[in-house]
């Protein structure tokens, strides 16, 4: 590989999607531990929390930590429960990165 094709191939963000469904009394100790991981690595990266459906505090818990780190943590939400394929789905088309995967929340 040609010095110019590998610059192109690196990854210059990397979107971490999180389904969350009642997971109200999980939701920060989740995030804090994926992104404490995610901060050892070398790449930069967004976290994109999605809120299946409003049925219980997790949107509110989850936003908390939006606000403390605004530039690493999105969170994303729906009122209705549409389960959680669709939660990925809705999460990887709101991604920014170059390489897109999820992790459940808990």
């Amino acid at each position: 590989m040609r010095p110019q094709e590998e610059k192109s191939k690196k990854i210059r963000l990397l979107s971490v999607v999180i389904p969350a469904y009642r997971a109200e009394r999980i939701i920060e100790k989740t995030l804090l531990k994926i992104k404490g991981v995610l901060d050892q690595t070398r790449y930069n990266y967004e976290i994109i929390c999605v809120v299946d459906g409003r049925v219980d505090g997790t949107f509110e818990e989850a936003k908390k930590l939006e606000n403390l780190f605004p530039r690493k943590v999105r969170v994303v939400s729906y009122e209705r429960n549409l389960g959680k394929g669709h939660a990925v789905r809705f999460g990887m088309a709101n991604a920014k990165g170059d390489v897109i995967g999820f992790v459940d929340a808990g």
